[in-house]
């Protein structure tokens, strides 16, 4: 954990070496980092399984674009961007219990939390949510990379819930894209996979899943298939601008959002034609 390079913190990631293979599990306490970069799995030279679970306590970064850590992802989930068909690499973040994951923004680009390139399920980056009592504040999320169209590339969000609801992903920011402020949020190449617990729900049941001020969601990110088949919807509202106040990624058991309430977007010129309103 940690190698003094960078001051960069690895998870299951041996650089160079490949094959790392690495749990960070926090119950308590307050882990800050305010330099360099926490990269949890690499799917490079023979893959890297990384997992920080955490489920107590505090993880924050200071972030800050005048001096807070590193561009292109504070904490990057399955860094590589370039991952090799014969390696395995899963790379976890997990949240649960009472725990706070506060998430700032990155030095000079990039988004707080950044999701690499998998390949298929059998590397892939996922960010995984139990129960409805964690506090989570995350900057901005990104899931586009430089490999954006490749079938395969899997990341996924999986929630883990009952009746009592989920634990909200608070968008507390805009990440920089070429200068300029873009979205608080980029769903793209995944899934997001639910797993309820709970009692049986009315039709229209809904549990907001994300707010933030710009979320954007392309048609290469959507739910499991299964969890449509069972009956859940994903639907995005708001007006999508930047600066355009909140977004939500809202979560529908029993029924199918209105037309229009889900938006999906190509990503081809949306991140340059998206401006902070003045």
């Amino acid at each position: 954990l940690g190698d003094g390079s960078g001051n960069t913190t690895r998870i299951g990631d041996t650089g160079s070496a490949g094959g790392g293979s690495g749990v960070l599990t926090q119950t308590g306490g307050n882990f800050f980092m305010n330099s360099g970069e926490m990269r949890i799995g690499n799917n490079n030279n023979g893959g890297g399984n990384g997992l920080y679970d955490i489920s107590g306590g505090t993880f924050s970064t200071t972030g800050g674009r005048d001096g807070g850590l590193q561009p292109f992802g504070n904490v990057m989930i399955n860094r590589n961007k370039v991952p090799s068909s014969g390696n395995t690499s899963l790379a976890e973040l997990r949240i649960s219990g009472t725990a706070t994951v506060n998430l700032g923004d990155s030095d000079t680009g990039g988004a707080a939390l950044g999701f690499g390139t998998g390949i298929g399920a059998s590397a892939s980056s996922i960010l995984s949510i139990t129960g409805s009592q964690a506090v989570i504040n995350i900057d901005s999320i990104q899931m586009v990379n430089q490999l954006y169209g490749v079938a395969d590339d899997t990341n996924r969000i999986k929630l883990s819930f009952d009746e009592t609801g989920i634990s909200l992903i608070n968008l507390t920011g805009n990440f920089v894209y070429n200068g300029v402020d873009s979205a608080s949020a980029i769903l793209a190449q995944g899934l997001l996979d639910v797993d309820y617990t709970g009692a049986p729900l009315a039709g229209g049941t809904f549990f907001d899943v994300m707010v933030g001020d710009a979320i954007l969601w392309d048609p290469s990110f959507g739910l499991d298939p299964a969890d449509a088949s069972a009956g859940w919807s994903l639907s995005l509202l708001g007006d999508h601008a930047i600066g355009g106040g909140s977004d939500t990624l809202r979560l529908t058991f029993g029924s199918v959002p209105e037309p229009g309430s889900a938006l999906l977007l190509g990503l081809g010129g949306v991140l340059l034609a998206r401006r902070r309103r003045v």
